[in-house]
């Protein structure tokens, strides 16, 4: 997204990779595979030296954003899973869901969402833009995608990776096509590209390994734990009886500066829960620390503002939950998880709000 404010510095890609890269991505676009295919018929490739597992995603079927996402990784997979399988909807209206995204992304853009650096590239080789379905000129953008960071240009590994990837979704779709009985059948079950390093094709039904897609637990970080004397300072204050305290961590709605790509802070929020008063906001770094220590510092400097420890603390998340549960045991406060923190919600709203009229006053 060119906003204006922020932009992107493309890294030394080779000008060959990058004719391969549009080459493919006009062969794919051609074919319009989100006219047949969903983010549910999730194309599974398995990486031959890694072992590690990415999922690739046919994005257009809504009709609003065209291209493919291939994701990777913990958070990629997680991502990829919720969007396509969950059917309560919960996880994806969190506004959190849209910044946990890692993978690799293809996307067919006006001219106006392009930065000058990817213009100079086009120019360089010569490419002619795509059409849409409504005859408009379209461009394919690439980017890499990381949990919390703006979208960043490709680096030549990644670019290498989505050569292969791309050309493998290639031949799926060229395949799906032809032969309607290759869709999905069954909830959460992907079609797994044969792994044998050496297949060259042609791709056949009979080549796809129809494979049920299952997740690990979530691994959360131990339970936090404040020093001695911390505990012993803050457990000699008052229970207010009627405080309680609505605590959260979730992505900024405002993008900071960054080295070298702008990124999404933790904000980190006490609220009232009777009043939707917010008792303490708390932005961190978000590239490199989890949530859970940025919530358990947030409750901690509430507690010592306001001089007072609050009944109770209700939680949303399994992570926050698990990570404070030891520091409400140790100051005698109870703490709930529950399925919804609305005056948390109603705090965020707002904040997100400001940040928008911020951002439109630039």
């Amino acid at each position: 997204m060119n906003d204006g404010v922020f932009s992107t510095t493309i890294p030394d890609l080779p000008m060959s990779v990058f004719k391969k890269l549009c080459a493919l991505a006009s062969d794919y676009h051609q074919l319009a595979p989100w006219k047949y295919l969903s983010d549910s018929d999730m194309l599974a490739i398995e990486d031959p030296v890694t072992k590690k597992l990415r999922l690739v995603s046919i994005m257009g079927n809504a009709g609003q954003v065209f291209g493919l996402i291939i994701h990777r990784g913990e958070h990629g997979l997680r991502w990829a899973f919720t969007l396509a399988f969950d059917e309560t909807g919960e996880d994806i209206e969190d506004p959190n869901f849209a910044f946990a995204r890692d993978g690799l992304l293809v996307e067919f853009v006006p001219r106006k969402r392009l930065e000058k650096s990817d213009l100079h590239q086009f120019k360089h080789i010569g490419f002619k833009p795509l059409r849409d379905g409504k005859n408009r000129q379209v461009w394919p953008l690439f980017r890499s995608i990381r949990p919390g960071i703006y979208p960043a240009p490709l680096t030549v590994e990644e670019s290498e990776l989505l050569l292969a990837d791309l050309a493998k979704t290639i031949n799926f779709v060229e395949l799906a096509e032809k032969d309607p009985r290759l869709l999905r059948k069954a909830h959460a079950v992907a079609a797994f590209y044969p792994s044998d390093p050496n297949f060259t094709g042609p791709l056949q039904t009979n080549d796809i390994d129809w494979r049920e897609l299952s997740l690990g637990p979530e691994i959360f970080p131990e339970p936090l734990k404040l020093l001695r004397k911390e505990v012993k300072e803050l457990k000699v204050l008052p229970i207010d009886e009627n405080l309680s305290v609505e605590l959260d961590c979730l992505y900024s709605p405002g993008m900071v500066a960054g080295d070298p790509y702008p990124y999404f802070p933790w904000l980190s929020l006490a609220v009232d829960g009777r009043t939707g008063a917010i008792l303490d906001m708390l932005l961190t770094d978000s590239r490199n620390q989890p949530p859970e220590p940025e919530a358990a510092q947030c409750l901690v400097r509430t507690i010592r503002k306001l001089g007072r420890r609050p009944r109770e603390v209700g939680v949303r998340r399994n992570g926050i939950a698990f990570g404070i549960s030891s520091i409400c045991e140790a100051l005698g406060i109870m703490f709930f998880k529950l399925s919804c923190l609305p005056m948390k919600e109603r705090a965020y709203a707002a904040l997100n709000r400001h940040w928008k009229e911020v951002e439109t006053q630039q």
